[in-house]
């Protein structure tokens, strides 16, 4: 006779890139009957993203319950001006507590689901399998992608497709329709769901989380109405359904990093930044254009063998390789490899036109305070100045890094943020989008790519959701905005625990029929979390 089904106490359902304006008309459509369902038992609300409000930052600021600043992630990669490489991001970096890794401290039992930013696996009472900064094509070879490190055997032994199908994501997308690419992204999310339903029957863990990831992916991709993402919202469906007729006494939390939005033009940031004379590519082939210049049908090792060639053998290498292909490929000397630091002075590698100023590299750094701010009043002056063809301004307001940032990290956040003044316009510093040498500031996205292919007909937008419904949900109907923020700490109070102290949310006491509370600077800290407090500090988490 089989074991009863224990329920988790809390689940946490994450959706990356969804938003009200498109879920909500398929919602009416009737296509989407989980969602009404929980929409119709629950309430539901804005949730307001990060800055910039981008996967990996979004992410890692809800599970640490801290800003940029206090993390460290602004991004997929960081600038390394002593090496000129563009570096990439993962969970190994942030030394915050995620939510989860306090509950398990406290002694709860939680099973996480591909959340990204979340790699290495972490130990945990349960289990964890990471998500999208996971480094290997071969995910179910990699000793860190879970934890513990046996737990894809597990998954091998207790679902029909075993840990061979397993997937952080679809192997080899490029070049399928968008129709093709949302039916393997189902395939491989309705594979996840399949571990997930397998691991916590098997662990029976009190907070569980899982995150889909193709409702991104498709929207990237597609505008609304498309089948393909129709196809995504309803395989995200289809798990919520799963999940509730499984356990329909759990709380649930449903939310997204950020929503979506058509766009229609490109404002090319790094054309704006060489009219302004602050941003120079020497004549070298860059990194960035290999797979153009090599072709579209290069393979990935290919582009690695000719890249890691260009980075041991030098500027005599990229010299000469550029001279080869200039003709056809006037922009292929366009990346960040091949900035000339001694005549750069700001730059960018945001997909929000954040910028950078150089204070270190070559003769163009800015080592003066005085000439830093004098650029950042330009660089800002001329962000405002920016007008489309009819005169209306495409930048709202320009920020500073210290109006967004604050925490350990903050220092090495960009220093000046464009607001931009529409959803329609994407501040483009791809930089293979350039190899056109094409010099326009303002251009329409299907003059410069493919949009469908490249993932340019759509981008996020700071608005994402919040869905909460279950027996110690109260509340119903409309919830007043919240933060990514917010959530850590409303998990914790969930299961009666404290908020930490850098926790720089509120608690959504709204949830259960109280008034919304943050942290209260000054007041005593208990003896329950001073000694969750040590107990985090002694597995390494900056508390």
């Amino acid at each position: 006779m089989s074991a009863a089904r224990v329920a988790p106490q809390l689940a946490v359902v994450g959706l990356d890139g969804v938003s009200f304006n498109v879920l909500m008309p398929m919602v009416d459509r009737g296509i989407l009957p989980n969602f009404r369902r929980l929409l119709d038992l629950g309430a539901h609300g804005p949730l307001i993203s990060t800055v910039p409000w981008q996967t990996p930052v979004a992410w890692t600021s809800m599970a640490t319950g801290v800003n940029p600043g206090g993390h460290g992630v602004y991004g997929w990669w960081n600038p390394d001006l002593r090496s000129g490489e563009l570096v990439p991001v993962s969970g190994a970096q942030v030394e915050r507590a995620r939510y989860w890794e306090v509950l398990s401290g406290t002694g709860v039992a939680v099973g996480v689901v591909n959340v990204p930013m979340s790699y290495p696996a972490r130990p945990v009472r349960g289990f964890t399998i990471a998500g999208l900064d996971c480094p290997s094509s071969a995910p179910e070879e990699d000793p860190l992608l879970a934890y513990p490190r046996g737990v894809l055997d597990e998954v091998a032994r207790t679902t029909p497709d075993g840990v061979r199908r397993y997937r952080v994501m679809p192997e080899r997308l490029d070049g399928e329709d968008t129709l093709a690419a949302a039916t393997r992204w189902t395939e491989v999310e309705r594979h996840r769901a399949d571990s997930f339903f397998a691991l916590v029957e098997r662990y029976r863990p009190g907070f569980v989380q899982l995150n889909l990831f193709a409702t991104d992916h498709i929207a990237h991709r597609t505008r609304p109405g498309d089948p393909a993402r129709d196809l995504a919202y309803r395989s995200a469906d289809e798990f919520l359904g799963r999940f509730l007729d499984r356990y329909p006494d759990t709380d649930v939390l449903v939310v997204s990093d950020h929503g979506s939005c058509p766009i229609d033009h490109f404002l090319m940031v790094h054309n704006f930044l060489r009219e302004l004379d602050v941003l120079h590519f020497g004549p070298w082939l860059a990194d960035e254009q290999v797979p153009v210049v090599l072709g579209p049908h290069a393979s990935a090792e290919e582009c690695a063998r000719l890249v890691e060639r260009l980075r041991r053998e030098g500027r005599g290498t990229r010299a000469e390789m550029f001279e080869r292909h200039r003709d056809r490929f006037p922009g292929a000397n366009v990346g960040f490899s091949t900035i000339d630091w001694d005549r750069t002075s700001a730059f960018c590698t945001s997909d929000y036109g954040q910028l950078r100023i150089n204070r270190e590299r070559g003769a163009g750094a800015v080592v003066s305070d005085a000439k830093h701010r004098r650029l950042l009043e330009r660089l800002g002056a001329a962000f405002l100045d920016l007008r489309r063809p009819s005169g209306e301004p495409l930048v709202e307001r320009v920020l500073r890094r210290d109006e967004l940032y604050r925490g350990p990290h903050a220092a090495a956040g960009p220093d000046l943020t464009p607001v931009p003044a529409a959803t329609d316009v994407y501040f483009c510093q791809v930089y293979s989008f350039y190899g056109t040498g094409e010099g326009r500031l303002l251009a329409p996205i299907g003059e410069v790519v493919d949009p469908a292919r490249t993932g340019c007909a759509g981008d996020h937008h700071a608005e994402g959701v919040l869905i909460a419904a279950g027996p110690r949900i109260t509340a119903r109907g409309r919830l007043a905005e919240a933060s990514l923020l917010d959530i850590a700490p409303t998990v914790l109070d969930l299961f009666g625990v404290e908020p930490l102290p850098e926790h720089e949310g509120v608690v959504l006491a709204d949830l259960r029929g109280r008034d919304r509370r943050g942290p209260s600077p000054g007041e005593p800290v208990d003896e329950q979390a001073e000694g969750l407090r040590r107990r985090l500090m002694s597995l390494g988490y900056r508390i």
